[in-house]
């Protein structure tokens, strides 16, 4: 941050523009993440900004407001009343259900259950946000597509790596031609494989992930499992 507002002042007084006012704030979303150190300065500079520490806003000053974009956060605000964790949720997809456009609120779903799962926890918010409501959502198919992509692109190189090494054995012509197709299978599967655990790391349920991968639901519980030890 610091670095960007000398960038700045650095442009703005080649253009002889002088050294225009900044405000920069930090946004903290949860209270482990905030190191309490807010200010930095010497001898030469004394360098402050703004802290907004997202567990001291009230939900009744987001939902008020209708500021749509934070809905978001509502499970991790402040709540006048005493509410339990299953209310807050309740409360909090209530207000997103009160947005019109579907693909917008499917958006904001999909960024809720995300943030919400670090403060309770997946499965509880899986309860109260079930997969044919983050369906539409533009945000959730486009982190899916990227997580596949990535994992061809490993499964690709692996593929590649094994195919030339397993080639190398059985000789120099029949055995590199074999040795790469069996690596590029062999890079397929793991591709897929890789998918399914990125997925099933983000929260989303078996039957959901093996419909995306191809997988029999049985192998996808299986990774389950084997996450969870």
């Amino acid at each position: 941050m610091l670095r960007y507002r000398s960038d700045i002042w650095e442009y703005t007084a080649s253009q002889k523009n002088g050294f225009p006012s900044i405000k920069q704030a930090v946004i903290f979303f949860f209270e482990k993440h905030d190191n309490g150190i807010h200010h930095l300065s010497d001898d030469t500079f004394d360098y402050r900004y703004k802290v907004i520490k997202v567990w001291e806003i009230e939900d009744t000053e987001i939902v008020d407001k209708k500021l749509i974009g934070l809905y978001p956060l509502l499970p991790l605000t402040i709540h006048k009343k005493q509410l339990s964790n299953e209310d807050i949720i309740k409360s909090a997809v209530a207000t997103i259900n009160t947005v019109s456009d579907p693909v917008c609120k499917a958006d904001l779903l999909a960024t809720m259950s995300i943030l919400a799962a670090e403060k309770y926890s997946k499965d509880f918010i899986r309860t109260y946000v079930r997969r044919d409501m983050l369906m539409q959502s533009e945000l959730l198919n486009e982190w899916i597509s990227e997580f596949i992509e990535e994992a061809k692109e490993e499964g690709r190189a692996e593929g590649k790596k094994e195919g030339r090494a397993e080639g190398k054995k059985e000789g120099r012509a029949e055995g590199k031609e074999e040795g790469l197709a069996e690596g590029k299978e062999k890079g397929r599967a793991e591709n897929k494989t890789q998918v399914a655990v990125k997925l099933l790391q983000k929260g989303h349920p078996p039957d959901y992930v093996a419909e995306i991968v191809d997988f029999p639901i049985d192998k996808v519980k299986k990774l389950t499992d084997d996450a969870k030890r």
